[in-house]
């Protein structure tokens, strides 16, 4: 909100027009980030032209996310952010890797959160434990930490990063779809399995640096 406040004198205070601005923006920077994505694993502009075909047959997975949407909110608005921070772990160009994970994660923490750890733990895997990787991870929690002060100061559970019940209740009826997987449809964990071994099989025939 303080950020339009900020940008809302540039469209002269009309709301609707910042609104359609930053979603040209937002969805410009994610096609671009997906195409320089599949360029960096590929070596190939006829692999990115191709990664970006793909994205107009994208489906919902694991809670009702599609891998990008038509819609501007927090969470659409940190997807290339976090995909420009991937195309930096490729590089391993770990100090722009904490930027733009910890600005993503003051964004939208919930999507951050599982995109830092994934990505973090892809790396731990792929090269083991370095020191002179993970020297950088101060920086990202120092980045994060605004965020991270706001919910442990306004923490609805018996911890500073809990949740009562009756928060968990509430989420129940609204984001069961999104957040228990209880409630998700089978056919989902099935999507999900098959975009799974695709990437795997995707992956073993890129050019892309193994660490």
């Amino acid at each position: 909100n303080h950020i339009l406040k900020w940008l809302l004198p540039l469209t002269g205070g009309d709301v609707a027009l910042l609104h359609f601005v930053l979603f040209i923006v937002v969805h410009i920077a994610t096609f671009l980030a997906f195409y320089i994505l599949a360029y960096q694993i590929f070596n190939t502009h006829r692999a990115a032209f191709f990664a970006l075909a793909l994205l107009g047959f994208s489906f919902p997975l694991i809670g009702y996310i599609s891998i990008w949407d038509s819609v501007l909110m927090e969470r659409t608005v940190a997807l290339p952010i976090l995909l420009f921070s991937l195309v930096f772990t490729i590089r391993k160009q770990w100090l722009w890797v904490v930027l733009l994970q910890g600005v993503a994660f003051n964004i939208h923490p919930l999507s951050s959160l599982y995109f830092i750890s994934c990505s973090w733990l892809g790396v731990l895997v792929a090269q083991g434990v370095r020191w002179r990787t993970i020297a950088y991870w101060p920086l990202l929690l120092f980045i994060m930490a605004p965020v991270l002060y706001f919910k442990a100061k306004h923490s609805t559970g018996d911890d500073p990063l809990g949740f009562s019940e009756n928060w968990m209740q509430v989420m129940l009826l609204r984001n069961a779809h999104h957040t228990f997987p209880s409630s998700f449809p089978l056919i989902d964990f099935i999507k999900a399995a098959l975009v799974t071994l695709a990437y795997f099989i995707v992956i073993q025939s890129s050019l892309i640096d193994k660490f």
